[in-house]
């Protein structure tokens, strides 16, 4: 019986790079500028803040680049249902060789760390605009819509890109996939195929396939939202980086 840890392998420093390649641009641009030199209390806890969207935002370079290495061993899952035998029943993933597996299990590992680190750049976003603006906000579990409430009245530009990000169909899709392998079933993984309905007032319970989502689906999701991110990021960088002489 094969194990996933026989198939734990990672990129060479060359490879890792031409992985990156595609996505560099945007990868680039998602730092922001700490001070350098002296810095006074203030500037050290910003900076602080600072060195850690930058840690974070390495940490998504190589989820990213582990998550595409493990789908360049070929993951043929387009086609993850056909009719069984005879027309009897389903047969899933018909394209998998027994190793593909062990690629697929750790394409999801790394897929679930890149969404994992791209919120979490997000939220750091959000503790470096509470340092910038000494918003005073405490790490609650409202923390974020207490930053919203007050960046809207002292930087109305700023709210609006932030906002606009929030809003749009990239993020709302990353962020139905996050939440769904945080906290539901896997959508990288085909989920109940029993569903019930409440129909009436009466549940009707059928089967079916189940759900699914690709992992080219994926692949698109996690690059459109780190171009997202970057764009983002070109638009208020200068507000929440240091500009060294």
């Amino acid at each position: 019986m094969l194990s996933i840890f026989d198939f734990a392998t990672y990129p060479k420093p060359d490879d890792f790079d031409f992985i990156c390649k595609k996505k560099k641009d945007a990868l680039d641009k998602i730092s922001l500028q700490a001070k350098e030199g002296s810095c006074d209390l203030f500037e050290y806890k910003f900076n602080c803040w600072l060195y850690g969207f930058n840690n974070r935002a390495c940490d998504l370079k190589v989820s990213y680049a582990m998550m595409v290495y493990y789908k360049n061993y070929g993951i043929p899952d387009n086609k993850w249902h056909i009719p069984g035998d005879s027309g009897k029943g389903i047969q899933y993933f018909p394209d998998y060789a027994e190793e593909t597996y062990a690629y697929h299990y750790w394409f999801s590992f790394y897929l679930n760390s890149c969404y994992s680190n791209y919120f979490s750049l997000i939220d750091n976003l959000f503790h470096i605009i509470n340092i910038k603006y000494d918003l005073g906000a405490e790490f609650k579990s409202y923390f974020r819509r207490t930053i919203f409430s007050k960046l809207r009245d002292i930087d109305r530009d700023m709210y609006n890109k932030f906002e606009s990000f929030r809003k749009n169909e990239i993020y709302k899709k990353a962020q139905e996939y996050r939440n769904d392998i945080e906290h539901n079933y896997k959508p990288d993984q085909i989920n109940s195929v029993i569903k019930d309905e409440y129909i009436n007032g009466r549940r009707i319970t059928s089967l079916t396939i189940g759900n699914y989502v690709t992992t080219d689906e994926f692949i698109a999701n996690i690059e459109e939202s780190i171009d997202l991110l970057a764009r983002l990021l070109d638009e208020v960088r200068d507000k929440l980086s240091f500009i060294n002489p």
